[in-house]
């Protein structure tokens, strides 16, 4: 019987089935109802919803490699320099955009 590997990297034999779940495991159902309702409420007064978010990356760490392949490289742990980028999007546009070189904390954001 041969074995795969799962998308969680777990050996499963060839032939066995892992259950799939729809529902992450730190999924709190009252903050979707509290999500849910307010959602409600701003369709209904017409203002729109505004999702932000945030993604960075370190400038020294190396990105580059063939296609499929591990990127290896040295990473200096000390090094502090990041480009982060902060979107705004509502219904189907694309609001703004801001690029911000350093390190951004929650406070920040």
């Amino acid at each position: 019987m041969q074995s795969a590997r799962n998308l969680r990297g777990v050996e499963t034999a060839e032939n066995q089935q892992e259950e799939k779940t729809f529902f992450h495991p730190k999924a709190d159902e009252e903050a979707r109802r509290l999500f849910k309702r307010k959602n409600s409420f701003y369709k209904m007064m017409r203002l729109p919803m505004i999702y932000i978010d945030k993604s960075g990356f370190s400038e020294d760490i190396p990105r580059y490699a063939s296609a499929g392949m591990r990127c290896f490289g040295n990473h200096d742990s000390i090094s502090k320099r990041r480009t982060n980028v902060i979107g705004a999007l509502t219904r189907d546009r694309l609001l703004t955009v801001a690029i911000f070189y350093g390190s951004i904390n929650a406070e920040f954001f």
